[in-house]
C-alpha cells in the first residue's frame, strides 16, 4: 500500500493538474470550485488561467479531507484512500491491471 506525507500528496496532485488535458481540467476545476462552475476553457489561453487558479489553490495548502476527495478525482485507479493520523500519512491502494482490463 503506497503511503505519502501530506506535502507529497499535494505535490502529486499539482503534477497531475499540470499534465491534465482540457476536459479533465474543467472536470477537476468543478471538483475544486463547485460553487463557480465553468462551462468551458478560454480557447485563447488553452485553460492556462483555470490551471493556474487550481495550482494556486493547491499550492496554498489544503486540508487532508480535500486531498482525499481530490485524490479520487485525479487518480481514479486508486481506491481506499485514507489518512492515518498516527503516522500523518495518506495511504491508498491501486487497482490491479487485471481488474481494470476486465471492466
Amino acid at each position: 500500500m503506497p503511503t505519502l506525507a501530506k506535502h507529497e500528496a499535494i505535490e502529486k496532485l499539482i503534477q497531475a493538474v499540470r499534465g491534465m488535458g482540457p476536459d479533465d481540467l474543467v472536470d477537476f476545476y468543478h471538483e475544486v470550485f463547485p460553487e463557480r462552475p465553468k462551462a468551458e476553457l478560454d480557447p485563447q489561453n488553452g485553460g492556462a488561467a483555470v490551471r493556474q487558479e487550481i495550482l494556486d489553490y493547491l499550492g496554498r495548502g489544503v486540508e487532508v479531507e480535500e486531498i482525499l476527495d481530490f485524490w479520487n478525482a485525479v487518480f481514479p485507479v486508486s481506491w481506499n484512500v485514507t489518512y492515518d493520523d498516527e503516522t500523518d500519512e495518506i495511504q491508498y491502494l491501486i487497482e490491479p491491471e487485471a481488474i481494470r482490463q476486465a471492466d
